[in-house]
């Protein structure tokens, strides 16, 4: 997006009230705990910021927190987005004439508890949006994830977002100057890419540090009682679009990564073998023999790893978008970088994504089998040989992978594959 358009979204956002009138629904019944959120600022005082030298390096972070269902006392309503990104996120995704979507958005979190959480025994998922979108526009998908007993951890990353705004109101906005697109994907591996990544990566390195700090985080939910801290020696990455190119390489490159999910992001390069768990959710026009490096990368990986793909569906379909479209209730209204897949498709890949998390993290068999049963119609696996014959090979790798492999063995034997 153009600098003027942002000049003109800034101006808009200290005219323009936030009005919620529309309220997304949340996870179901079936889900065991509710979600509590707080927005973190996080300040790195031992490096400057890589796109203005003279200031320290500052993310704004989203923390989604799980709560038990039976101990959640109270529930209030919670703004979709801030004005800024609310403004941004109309502009980008439904054109130059700002209609009013996003600012009336809302939805419910557990803003009390009965009993004390223990913060040591639940996982900790980061989750990396795709360039030049907000954090603010994946929080139903995280609220999802928390659903299942995982802590996560969303980051806006300043000058690749679409704009951070921080506690003081002040923002910054993506004036370009990373150079990548949120609509095309990756045209060639260059100095560009490497340096956003490298930029993100050290962002999470850091956020991670401070979640260990529960000082740093736990003022944020002030009507809890909280026990312990994150435990971020083994976490796991999520990441849509440029955010999914570095979760894939994360997994490959730390050890302390136990799992990654890659939404219809591009991989990174790999010129060595390596026996992470990679998952990677694609799109019926861009599996990964449609992407520049996913087929040589994949030959690498002698993991468990697979591949399925959301039919009918574009880039943004992987945002909360097509939930937003379809809560607003407004006819006609499509936004941009949609498929034909609508909120149905968005529900796929929430299953998937939670499937995936809960056989995974927790060691539970049905997930992604259910998910199957449900939209096998909609989302498929791309194909069934590699994946299913690496188990063999894999025989020396860690115990937290091991264990991984095992269960995503038994769940593929679930599944009638092998």
């Amino acid at each position: 997006m153009g600098v003027v358009l942002y000049l003109l979204a800034g101006i808009l956002a200290i005219c323009s009230p936030v009005v919620s009138g529309v309220l997304l629904p949340g996870p179901d019944n079936n889900h065991k705990y509710k979600v509590a959120v707080a927005d973190i600022e996080l300040i790195y005082t031992a490096r400057k910021d890589p796109h203005s030298q003279d200031a320290d390096r500052k993310i704004m972070v989203s923390l989604f927190m799980p709560v038990p269902a039976a101990t959640c006392s109270k529930e209030v309503e919670r703004p979709y987005m801030n004005s800024p990104a609310a403004i941004v996120a109309d502009f980008q995704m439904f054109g130059d004439t700002p209609i009013g979507v996003f600012d009336k958005i809302a939805y419910t979190v557990c803003s009390s508890a009965q009993t004390p959480i223990n913060m040591s025994s639940i996982p900790v998922v980061v989750f990396e949006p795709h360039t030049d979108t907000s954090r603010l526009l994946y929080a139903n998908l995280a609220r999802y994830m928390t659903a299942n007993n995982v802590a996560v951890v969303l980051i806006d990353h300043p000058y690749d977002s679409s704009v951070v705004e921080f506690p003081d109101k002040s923002a910054v906005y993506q004036n370009g100057v990373t150079g990548l697109s949120n609509y095309s994907p990756l045209s060639e591996w260059n100095s560009t890419v490497e340096s956003a990544i490298s930029i993100r990566k050290a962002d999470i390195k850091f956020a991670l540090s401070q979640l260990g700090d529960a000082s740093k985080w736990a003022k944020g939910f002030p009507d809890f009682k909280l026990a312990g801290t994150f435990n971020t020696t083994g976490y796991s990455v999520v990441g849509h679009g440029l955010g999914g190119t570095v979760a894939t390489s994360l997994s490959t490159s730390d050890p302390n990564v136990v799992i990654s999910i890659n939404l219809s992001g591009s991989a990174p390069p790999l010129n060595h073998t390596s026996a992470a768990p990679i998952f990677f959710i694609g799109r019926s026009d861009f599996r990964r023999n449609n992407d520049i490096l996913w087929p040589s990368f994949w030959s690498n990986l002698t993991g468990p790893s697979t591949e399925f793909d959301l039919s009918n569906s574009g880039i943004m379909d992987f945002t909360d978008l097509p939930i937003v479209v379809e809560a607003s209730k407004r006819p006609g209204l499509k936004g941009r970088g949609l498929g034909n897949s609508g909120a149905a498709g968005n529900h796929a890949i929430l299953c998937f994504v939670e499937g995936i998390l809960a056989d995974n993290l927790h060691n539970e068999d049905g997930g992604v089998r259910n998910c199957i049963h449900a939209f096998g119609d909609r989302m498929a696996p791309y194909m069934l040989g590699r994946p299913i014959e690496v188990f063999a090979k894999r025989s020396g790798a860690q115990s937290r992978r091991s264990n991984v492999a095992a269960a995503w063995r038994h769940t593929m034997e679930n599944w009638g594959f092998l």
